[in-house]
Parts: C-alpha cells; sequence; structure tokens
C-alpha cells in the first residue's frame, strides 16, 4: 500500500537514468487531497484549461458511442476501461492499448467533439505536468551540473523555479506525470479501501 502521508516520499528514477549506477533520483510527496486541491488552484491561477484523463475517456466512450455500429461498441467501450488499468509501462506493448490507439484516432476524425478535447488535453498536458511537479517535488539525490552537486530548493512550501531550471526538460515532465500517476493509484486505494471485504 502507498503511503498516505505528504511527508511520505516516493523514489523515482527518471527514463534516461536508469542504466546509470548514481542515477538522478528524486523524492515525490504522495498527493492528498489537499495538495491535489492546491494543483487544480495552480491551473486555474495559472489559465489552464484542464483536461483530465479520466474526462478524455468519458469523451472518447462518448464518442465511441457516436461513431461506431452499435455490434462494436461494447467491445470498444471495454477496452477503453481495460486500457485505462494498465500500468503506464505495459502501455506500448499491450495489444489492447495497440486496438484502442486505431478506434481512438477513427473518433479523432469522426466525432469533432472529441477531436477538440483531445487537442486541449494535449495542449494543456505539458504545463499541467510542470505545476504537479512543483507541488510535488520534495527533494532529490545525485543531481549535478557541470560535475558540481545542485542543491534542493523550496520556496513557500513548493520546489522553486530555480530548483525545477536545474533539471533537464525532459525530467521535471517525467516528476510531473509520476505525481499525477500516485495521484490515481491513490485515489484508487482510497475506492478499494472503502468498498466491504469478501
Amino acid at each position: 500500500m502507498l503511503p498516505c502521508s505528504s511527508r511520505q516520499t516516493v523514489r523515482y528514477v527518471p527514463k534516461d537514468g536508469r542504466d546509470r549506477e548514481s542515477p538522478p533520483t528524486y523524492l515525490i510527496g504522495i498527493p492528498t487531497e489537499w495538495g491535489k486541491n492546491e494543483l487544480r488552484v495552480a491551473c486555474i491561477a495559472e489559465g489552464i484549461l484542464l483536461v483530465t484523463l479520466e474526462q478524455l475517456r468519458e469523451g472518447l466512450k462518448d464518442a465511441i458511442a457516436e461513431v461506431l455500429p452499435e455490434a462494436e461498441r461494447a467491445a470498444a467501450l471495454a477496452l477503453v476501461d481495460e486500457v485505462a488499468a494498465l500500468p503506464p509501462e505495459a502501455l506500448l506493448a499491450a495489444p489492447s492499448a495497440k486496438a484502442l490507439a486505431k478506434i481512438e484516432r477513427l473518433c479523432l476524425t469522426r466525432s469533432p467533439a472529441y477531436a477538440t478535447l483531445s487537442a486541449e488535453q494535449q495542449r494543456w498536458w505539458p504545463a499541467y505536468q510542470w505545476l504537479a511537479a512543483k507541488q510535488f517535488l520534495r527533494g532529490w539525490e545525485n543531481v549535478s551540473h557541470e560535475g558540481r552537486p545542485v542543491a534542493f530548493t523550496l520556496h513557500q512550501g513548493l520546489a522553486s523555479d530555480e530548483s525545477l531550471a536545474a533539471l533537464p526538460e525532459a525530467h521535471v515532465y517525467e516528476i510531473g506525470s509520476e505525481a499525477l500517476a500516485l495521484s490515481r493509484v491513490s485515489d484508487q486505494e482510497k475506492k478499494d479501501s472503502a468498498s466491504p471485504s469478501t
């Protein structure tokens, strides 16, 4: 089970460091309800019109109902839920993800509403990742620049702009994505813990 306190962290090694002996390692705080709400407030303050992955999936389901023949809809809708449950590292190789990608391409060309929703999600996603990294990054290890260790600093409880600027841009986006993935896992664990045991 994931830790539930915002003071607890998960260690994350970026993709380009996983074959290194002493890779940069980022300490990401587990998103709490307060932290997630603060992230939403930050998005509003930055003018980000956030389309969540959950909203995008619901939009895809609506597009499937609009675009596909009735005989194909049930299987396609089941694929959406199946792919949503896959861990991120399994997405590239999963046959279900490849099958859903074909359906999504069809929906993008035939459903103007879904095409617009998808475009908005793609437009704002990088900014959302950056804000999530700022909100939930709690520290790091083995981060250096030109051979010198780089200090991690906070500003008003958030990762400072100077700290984020010291990192490769790709790492900032990965940190944000990992924090958002942890947020979804913690939500699922809450649902599971609330379900009656059998």
